[in-house]
């Protein structure tokens, strides 16, 4: 797993520098919601103010009534079209970076036909940790898969205080945009 601080924007809002390839060889990877304006879904959130994921924004905070729910929480990633999932990039929310952050995560993934779970739902490390600062990106890199929508579970029990914080991104190889596929698939009806 790759952690390192983040370059530094000119502005506080702009986005991050984009991720760059580990290898010549690898296909093109962009970010999917940064870079491909892929969209976004949330189990819940705090507040308006909270509900952005993107490694751009402050971050997203789940519901006030989330930690004591038991619940574990997803975070939805919508591709334009069908994707090569190839890494998982994570922030931690800005503000209360060393209180609040997930320890491992599992993937859940649409292919376009049906829900599928990521090597029967591996918990995978994360690599946060309480003494890191806001500024670290961790990327996750995985198997390469086709989905055209990704959920990220994160297990009550692997959060370091109950709530849910962060900020998230999928870096992935676009496949060619077929919208008839994309008007195809509506809402995240998956198996927990």
């Amino acid at each position: 797993m790759i952690k390192g601080p983040m370059e530094e924007t000119e502005k506080e809002d702009a986005p991050p520098k984009p991720l760059q390839q580990k290898e010549d060889d690898e296909p093109d990877t962009k970010l999917a919601n940064l870079q491909l304006n892929a969209t976004y879904e949330l189990a819940n959130w705090w507040s308006k103010a909270w509900k952005n994921p993107q490694l751009s924004s402050n971050g997203f905070w789940s519901a006030k009534t989330f930690p004591t729910s038991g619940k574990d929480y997803w975070m939805a990633m919508h591709f334009r079209s069908k994707s090569e999932v190839r890494e998982i990039v994570l922030m931690k929310r800005k503000g209360m970076s060393e209180k609040s952050f997930f320890k491992k995560i599992k993937i859940q993934y649409y292919d376009g036909q049906k829900w599928l779970w990521y090597k029967d739902k591996e918990m995978l490390n994360t690599g946060e940790k309480a003494e890191d600062d806001q500024t670290a990106v961790y990327r996750i890199p995985v198997e390469p898969f086709e989905a055209t929508i990704i959920k990220i579970w994160v297990p009550v029990s692997e959060s370091s205080n109950g709530a849910i914080s962060g900020r998230f991104d999928v870096m992935v190889s676009e496949a060619e945009v077929n919208p008839d596929a994309v008007k195809a698939i509506s809402g995240l009806n998956a198996e927990t």
